[in-house]
């Protein structure tokens, strides 16, 4: 599954993206979360949840100026 989403467009111009999967795989489940603030940073927040294990979050931040 895909979700994606943008924020207030008013002024003619995106200001964020918000991008979230979902995907089973055999006995896992992934779940990614993607936030995308024009000309500032985005974010990649993942989940793994795997049967019967702890579940497992990785965060990955890219800034620029």
């Amino acid at each position: 599954m895909l979700s994606v989403d943008i924020s207030d467009i008013s002024n003619g111009h995106v200001q964020s993206i918000f991008i979230d999967t979902y995907k089973e795989s055999g006995d896992s489940t992934i779940e990614r979360k993607l936030v995308w603030e024009v000309d500032k940073y985005f974010t990649i927040y993942t989940t793994i949840q795997k049967n019967n294990q702890p579940e497992k979050n990785y965060f990955t931040k890219v800034t620029w100026q």
